[in-house]
């Protein structure tokens, strides 16, 4: 559910043209927003792709998220009194962005209050990912956190689940090297717990 969805383009432009706001390009790799930075305007990616990465305590990067367009940017802390990033906000891409100040993002709500439940809603499946990627990152070993993801994907009618995503994306979200990860799959599958042919990967248990 998109902020703007079951939003017409007339609509959108109604509201637009009613408030102010600015719109930025972003470079691929570049820092949209740093983590702890202040957060006094909403940020949403228009067009492009971002991740949101923050350090542990060791100050190694941890992947929280992809984030493709259209998407806004942490929407849960725009109205909090402690208004600073919890992450840091990375392109993936080159990215297109519009940035609208609190006030004019409240105009906006006023003027069109579909966009009020979307954020709402957005605010809601929020708190609910937060609480899942807590719950993952419980899991202390790599193994640990294999199982759980490859789990939590869906099967095809062969059995095999499907990475939806590469293995250096996949290290980034599980915050550790790439090398690691690979040598961990190749451990899992010595030790027959999984069998893999590039992204399709069977968990051999389930078979049993």
């Amino acid at each position: 559910m998109g902020l703007f969805a079951d939003i017409s383009e007339q609509e959108l432009a109604a509201v637009f043209s009613a408030v102010n706001y600015r719109l930025k390009n972003i470079k691929k790799k570049a820092y949209i927003l740093r983590q702890d930075e202040e957060y006094k305007s909403l940020h949403i990616i228009l067009k492009g792709n971002c991740y949101g990465e923050m350090l542990d305590f060791s100050g190694k990067a941890i992947k929280i998220e992809d984030l493709p367009a259209p998407v806004p940017l942490a929407p849960a802390v725009l109205f909090s009194r402690q208004n600073k990033m919890p992450v840091s906000i990375i392109a993936d891409t080159d990215c297109e962005i519009l940035i609208i100040t609190r006030d004019e993002f409240i105009r906006a709500c006023i003027e069109n209050k579909k966009i009020l439940y979307n954020f709402l809603e957005l605010i809601s499946d929020k708190f609910v990912f937060i609480s899942e990627k807590l719950n993952f990152l419980q899991f202390k070993s790599i193994k640990e956190k294999i199982l759980n993801y490859l789990l939590s994907l869906p099967q095809d009618k062969n059995g095999n689940r499907i990475l939806p995503c590469s293995l250096e994306q996949l290290s980034r979200l599980f915050g550790i090297e790439r090398p690691s990860l690979s040598r961990a799959l190749g451990q899992m599958e010595a030790a027959n717990i999984i069998k893999r042919k590039n992204r399709d990967i069977r968990i051999v248990m389930e078979q049993n």
